[in-house]
């Protein structure tokens, strides 16, 4: 359909660069299916670790922050 895969060495590649981005974020925003992601899991996960607040779409303004909203009241 047009789509190519671009490689595990490109997906390493990627990552790493996102992963430098995303240390100068305030906050993170995952969009719709982000679980189904694995790049969006793994920077989700690191966000949470290090205590960014993560705003999810489709949820208004709610905000999972490490230590101050558990995962249950999402």
């Amino acid at each position: 359909l047009g789509f190519e895969n671009a490689g595990v060495a490109e997906w390493d590649k990627f990552m790493r660069e996102g992963i430098k981005l995303l240390m100068d974020c305030d906050a993170i925003y995952m969009l719709k299916g982000w679980e189904d992601s694995r790049g969006a899991t793994i920077e989700s996960d690191l966000a949470w670790e290090l205590g960014m607040p993560l705003h999810y779409e489709g949820k208004g303004s709610l905000i999972k922050q490490k230590g101050l909203l558990n995962e249950e009241h999402i």
